[in-house]
């Protein structure tokens, strides 16, 4: 029985209401019923659960949508981050599920279009003109560079130089590929 009491201008009223108190339900799981909207990281980026929905299960066969959860790794997504714990606890009972996640790091450099210049002389400059330069990724996605992005060298050829090698840095990670050239003697 809970009183309930209310005062107005001096003049106190009770009342008297039976309840009944059983026990809540225990925690059986939890599930991740809507995927977050981001599943593909970048390395150094960090989980976005923005979207994710979350639902946890109880003994009494009910189930809802639940906040408070915690996740790991909660840190910068490194390399070898394929899933994420995701974490919910309730009266003590802690039950985890996992979410696999799609990591994104740079794999090799290639060359899709040749420069339009390969045949050189001695003591000319390495010309970018033409060649498309394309990142390859773990995912196997691709992205082509804009020809700042990458690096050539030797910029300056000699005629022992039969290639050039191309460099790109992402996320700390370098790749390199080669283009054949040829160089003479004017």
């Amino acid at each position: 029985t809970i009183t309930i009491t209310y005062t107005d201008t001096g003049v106190t009223a009770t009342t008297y209401q039976d309840i009944t108190v059983g026990n809540a339900p225990n925690l059986t799981g939890i599930s991740i019923t809507k995927n977050p909207d981001k599943m593909t990281y970048k390395l150094g980026q960090f989980f976005d659960t923005t979207g994710m929905v979350v639902t946890a299960s109880f003994d009494n066969g009910t189930s809802k949508p639940v906040n408070g959860y915690t996740y790991s790794p909660a840190g910068a997504i490194e390399k070898n981050d394929t899933t994420i714990t995701i974490s919910y606890t309730k009266g003590g009972i802690t039950k985890t599920t996992t979410l696999t996640i799609v990591v994104a790091y740079l794999v090799s450099i290639s060359i899709t279009t040749p420069p339009t210049y390969t045949e050189y002389y001695e003591g000319d400059n390495f010309n970018k003109y033409g060649m498309v330069v394309t990142a390859n990724y773990s995912n196997n996605s691709t992205a082509v560079l804009d020809e700042s992005a990458y690096t050539v060298t030797p910029t300056s050829l000699v005629c022992a130089d039969t290639y050039v090698t191309i460099s790109y840095t992402e996320q700390g990670i370098t790749a390199t590929t080669t283009q054949a050239v040829t160089v003479t003697y004017y």
